[in-house]
């Protein structure tokens, strides 16, 4: 099986300070993938309020609905898509600088799904909005809905990458015959891309598998009769990870399967640490503060006159919710108190 995950907005967050002649030293984990720049773009809408339209498209999703991704959807301009590999890739996007924007200036999360393919008979600014190089998004018309007025038609918008949030472990619809498997690749949190990927069969070793089109990839061998483990690695920031015995040594053409890790997850890292007299605790959290919860006051009944606790190294990005204890100059450790 793959890696223990656990919901980032359940846990808490510690940062342990020692003093400099502490022998600890763990690594301070490295935030793998965060939001990007804004950057100036135009955005469209296709469809009608029911999105029918955004079903199926360049990366091969099917039916947006079923596979999780909703209406929160685009097609990306040709710069925007890299030829397949922004498949699955999430934006935020905020209406700016028109007077159909919304005054509160909303943002709305979505993710790539489909490819907005050039029009070169219309001029780029006037019909041929995703010619290249443009960066324009094609809207689903209930999120076109969210940040304008949709009788604009075309708005002027920020956007920029931030990691997919996604419910659950990355999931394979699985097609193909008896001498060649076609995995589609769905549900990706964290970088949200995929740039190649391998098979193992039960009785195989590891087979890179070529990409066929949009989010699926392929490799031609009999895989029939055994169980099936994913290696994925993102596009965008070269990080692997394996997905053990996803599918059971019974599985057939059709059906989707769903591992038990994603790229959003902790890592396995794990040290144990022993807690000094001298150590201060800065309490974070991944949910924003409620003043009617006091977590340090929670974390410190929990600890109770434990001094040694285990320590998981984590890949989420943190937020500073309440210190406690004054600061001390020293090295610093991040990770998860598993308690």
């Amino acid at each position: 099986m793959a890696s223990l995950l656990w919901p980032c907005s359940l846990v808490f967050f510690l940062v342990a300070t020692a003093t400099v002649s502490s022998a600890l030293s763990l690594p301070i984990p490295s935030l793998r993938f965060q939001p990007g720049p804004w950057r100036y773009a135009h955005a469209t809408f296709y469809g009608d309020k029911s999105a029918s339209e955004t079903m199926s498209g360049a990366c091969g999703y099917g039916n947006l609905f079923s596979t999780g991704y909703g209406t929160a959807t685009a097609a990306l301009s040709s710069t925007l898509f890299n030829d397949g590999f922004a498949c699955g890739t999430c934006y935020q996007i905020r209406c700016r600088g028109s007077p159909h924007c919304y005054g509160s200036f909303p943002i709305i999360t979505v993710t790539g799904t489909n490819l907005c393919p050039p029009n070169w008979a219309q001029p780029s600014d006037n019909g041929g909005w995703c010619n290249p190089p443009r960066r324009h998004f094609d809207l689903s018309k209930p999120a076109f809905m969210q940040i304008a007025y949709w009788r604009a038609g075309i708005v002027p918008v920020m956007y920029r990458r931030v990691p997919c949030v996604r419910k659950g472990g990355i999931r394979f619809l699985l097609q193909g015959n008896e001498y060649w498997l076609l995995a589609f690749v769905m549900n990706v949190g964290g970088e949200g891309d995929v740039g190649s990927m391998w098979v193992k069969g039960s009785n195989t070793d590891w087979m890179r598998m070529s990409r066929n089109w949009g989010a699926s990839f392929q490799a031609f061998s009999r895989l029939g009769g055994q169980s099936l483990s994913f290696k994925i690695t993102s596009y965008t920031t070269r990080k692997t990870i394996i997905a053990t015995d996803v599918a059971p040594s019974t599985w057939y053409l059709g059906m989707t399967y769903e591992a038990d890790i994603n790229f959003a997850g902790f890592s396995t890292t794990q040290e144990n640490i022993t807690i000094a007299p001298n150590w201060s605790f800065f309490f974070y959290s991944l949910v924003p503060d409620d003043p009617s919860k006091d977590l340090g006051s929670e974390f410190s009944d929990k600890l109770g006159s434990k001094t040694t606790v285990p320590l998981l190294m984590t890949q989420c990005r943190p937020i500073l919710l309440r210190s406690h204890g004054p600061p001390t100059h020293s090295t610093t450790q991040t990770g998860l108190i598993l308690l």
